[in-house]
Parts: structure tokens; C-alpha cells; sequence
């Protein structure tokens, strides 16, 4: 594989021998962190952690004080020790994929962090939202992984993408990582000291993601999102993803969109249910965003979701995001192309901003012929800048 456009990089430290005789650097592009692991999933850990040491510890700290700002040190105390240790969300993460497990011990070995609290930072909704109802707190709302995503196939070629939003305080830790095994290869858009950005793996399979908080979630179990997207990147197709998917308790509610060379597909999922839209040839392009299209039994969040409906004019806009990508897509045809869909992703209501909340990741996989790449940016800012990473 090889990384274009990798022009005037920012050496971050120098070069450490950690594993698999991998020299390890991180390098800084457009604000956006690219490292590269190989070895077992503690080497390739350990890698990150040693590479990116001052920048997981900065972000586990401003984990915890977010979490503490927002419920009082006190409950964050319980909040944690409950999510860790009385619910059963680690216990299913050892089970459905070991291999993340010995993957965070690897990162928090290498940046002398705690391993719990490595993967407290994994949980949005988990400490968010299920935690505090245990203890007569407002849940709130996850700070994490809203935004606009699409699968489209628009003449001979194929795109999928979305723009993520975070809490502010996530702002500079973005990160891609190329995970290189033996038969394929990731890249995984995602934050300093995590495991399961969005991404693209060297078949073709690409894995976005969109929460939908009117989804029914699990009471103390399940898989969160963030693993949910590494493992489905760890599959080699669409079917495969689907199938992995149907077989995993998934936690929360989440549209999950898979394309490859030859399908797209958006599963819109909460605990109970999947429902599985797919693109066909009177509707080539799918568009997602953070309200339930098809799903059952729909809860109703006050300003967000109400009766039943996702709100006009709500804080994250979720109507008008998805209306406005549908009709970009849709009047473009069959002259849809990645410069389009750039401006797509860095114009309002698509790209939103507001103190706690905005757009801090952008991604978009175009396939052609037998080639992918993948672009991605970081920042609510119309004017950033692109990084590009192929596959030889």
C-alpha cells in the first residue's frame, strides 16, 4: 500500500523498534495522525501506544473530566465502575472479539495508560446513556458519531462516505491507522487510542456509521458501535458484514452503510431489529442520517424525535441533512464525483457546528475499476484540507 500526497510531514518522535520488527512514527497530515501497525493485535497495539503515548493520555484525561463535567465526579465514579464491572458490556466484548481486547492492552501498555480506562473510551452510550438511568441521573445524549452517510453507484463508479460528529473536545486527536496483516490490509479513520474507526479494507469493503438514539438498546449487554465497526471491516465483503452483523448483540441503535465493488447497503439496527436497505437500479444512491426511517418501536427524545418523527430544525438537523444530500446525489446522476461530494461534506446543514458538537470527521471511498481510495479530512471547517490513502 501506499499513501499519496504525503507532502511536508511532521515528524512526531523518532522511530521505535516495538513488535514484529516494525519501525513505528506517527506523522501529522492536515491535522489528521497516520500510523502504521502490523504484528498480533498486542504489538499492533502496542505500536499505537508508543507512537501516539501523549496524545492517548490527553485523550483518556478529557474523557473522564467530560464525563465528570456533565454527571458530578461522584456519579462519574459510579458510572464507570458499574460500565466496567457489574454490566456484562466488557464480558461480550471478550467474547464476540478477543483480538480487540489484546489490541487496547497492547495501546495502553505502550502509552502507560490504564486499561480500563482505555476502554471506557470506547463507550459512548454505554456510559452516556445506559449508565446514569441506573442511578436516577438524565442520560445524555451520546457525544458521538451523528452525521450524513451514503453508498452510491453513479456510472462506472461506486462511492460511500459520511461526516462524523463529536464532542469538541476531540478535536486534534483524529487518526488513521493501515492495519497490515498477512492477507489484507485496513485503514480506519477514527480517534487517537481507539480501535474502530470508519474505514476500508483492501477488498473493498468500506464501513460507515450513524448512531439512531430513537433505536431500542440493550439494558446492560451488548456490543458497542465501536467494535461493531472494527469487526465488520475485519470481513471481506458486504455479505460477510451483513451476516457478522445479524450474529452480533448489538447495543444501541445504529445505521451501519457497507459497500464494496459490487453492492451498498445500509442497515438501520437497534437491539431488537435490522432492517436492510439496498441499493438497486431505480435507486442507486442511499443516503443515512440520525433518525429512524423503518424501525418498529421508535422512542421519542424531546427536540429531537417526537411522536414517532424526527423534528424539522432540530440541533443536528437530520431531515434536512438527508434531504440535502439526496438532492446533491440525485442531480449530479451519473456525473457524481469526489469533488462533489467533498463540497457535500463541508457545506451546512451537512456539515454542522455548535460549541459541544460538530463535525470533526469526514470520509469518502470511491471505487474505480480495481482501484480504492479513500479521502478523508478533519474539522468542521468548509475550507480543510483532504488526505488521500490507496492500496497498491
Amino acid at each position: 500500500m501506499k499513501i499519496l500526497s504525503l507532502i511536508c510531514l511532521i515528524i512526531l518522535g523518532g522511530a521505535v523498534d516495538i513488535g514484529a520488527g516494525e519501525n513505528v512514527g506517527a506523522t501529522l497530515q492536515n491535522g489528521i495522525y497516520f500510523i502504521e501497525v502490523s504484528g498480533t493485535p498486542y504489538e499492533m497495539g502496542k505500536q499505537h501506544g508508543v507512537a501516539l503515548k501523549d496524545q492517548i493520555i490527553d485523550a483518556v484525561a478529557d474523557y473522564k473530566a467530560n464525563v465528570i463535567k456533565l454527571f458530578g465526579e461522584e456519579n462519574a465514579r459510579l458510572i464507570f465502575y458499574w460500565v466496567l464491572n457489574e454490566a456484562k458490556f466488557k464480558q461480550d466484548i471478550e467474547k464476540q472479539i478477543p483480538s480487540a481486547i489484546e489490541e487496547l492492552k497492547g495501546i495502553a501498555d505502550g502509552a502507560g495508560v490504564s486499561f480500563d480506562d482505555l476502554l471506557l473510551t470506547h463507550m459512548f452510550e454505554e456510559v452516556y446513556e445506559a449508565a446514569p438511568s441506573r442511578f436516577g441521573l438524565k442520560p445524555m445524549s451520546a457525544p458521538g458519531q451523528g452525521g450524513t452517510s451514503f453508498t452510491v453507484t453513479s456510472g462506472n463508479k461506486r462511492f460511500s462516505g459520511q461526516n462524523m460528529e463529536y464532542s469538541g473536545n476531540l478535536q486534534g486527536k483524529q487518526l488513521v491507522i493501515r492495519y497490515q496483516y498477512a492477507n489484507r490490509q485496513l485503514l480506519t479513520y477514527g480517534f487517537v487510542g481507539q480501535i474502530g474507526g470508519v474505514g476500508v479494507n483492501s477488498n473493498g469493503l468500506s464501513v460507515f456509521v450513524t448512531t439512531l438514539p430513537q433505536g431500542r438498546k440493550r439494558d446492560q449487554d451488548g456490543i458497542g458501535s465501536t467494535f461493531i465497526r472494527r469487526m465488520l471491516l475485519e470481513q471481506n465483503f458486504v455479505d460477510g458484514a451483513i451476516a457478522k452483523l445479524a450474529a452480533t448483540p448489538r447495543f444501541a441503535g445504529t445505521n451501519y452503510i457497507l459497500t464494496d465493488f459490487t453492492k451498498g447497503v445500509i442497515i438501520e439496527s437497534d437491539a431488537a431489529d435490522a432492517i436492510l436497505r439496498e441499493q438497486t437500479n431505480e435507486k442507486p444512491f442511499l443516503v443515512g442520517t440520525n433518525h429512524v426511517l423503518h424501525l418498529n418501536d421508535r422512542h421519542d427524545i424531546p427536540g429531537l424525535y417526537e411522536n414517532g418523527q424526527a423534528l424539522r430544525s432540530s440541533i443536528s438537523l437530520t431531515i434536512e441533512r438527508m434531504e440535502y444530500a439526496e438532492n446533491l446525489i440525485r442531480r449530479a446522476g451519473t456525473d457524481l464525483n469526489t469533488k462533489s461530494l467533498k463540497g457535500l461534506l463541508t457545506v451546512t446543514p451537512v456539515n454542522i457546528y455548535h460549541p459541544a458538537f460538530m463535525t470533526l470527521q469526514s470520509g469518502i471511498v470511491e471505487y474505480d475499476v480495481d482501484k480504492v481510495s479513500f479521502y478523508v479530512s478533519g474539522g468542521y471547517d468548509p475550507l480543510r484540507r483532504w488526505n488521500e490513502y490507496t492500496f497498491d
